[in-house]
């Protein structure tokens, strides 16, 4: 079969995928597994707190590269990373 399927995982609005274009469903499978063990369920809701602070940012009119800014500073502080 030439079909093709990535292998999902997520979390919320996060989406974190892997693919080997069809070469290999069990390696795209071992990592999907993977990445579900470092991506559990708390990433749902650590999205949505990022997601906040985005929103909360752009009311204010910040501009994109402060946004981004805030976003990692926000990331690193809580130790996600």
């Amino acid at each position: 079969c030439d079909f093709n399927v990535t292998a999902i995982v997520r979390r919320g609005d996060l989406f974190v995928t892997s693919s080997t274009g069809g070469k290999s469903p069990t390696i795209a499978r071992i990592i999907k597994e993977k990445l579900a063990g470092i991506f559990d369920e708390s990433w749902a809701n650590k999205l949505a707190q990022v997601a906040v602070l985005r929103d909360e940012l752009r009311k204010k009119k910040v501009g994109f590269m402060k946004i981004k800014e805030k976003s990692e500073e926000f990331i690193k502080n809580k130790g996600w990373f």
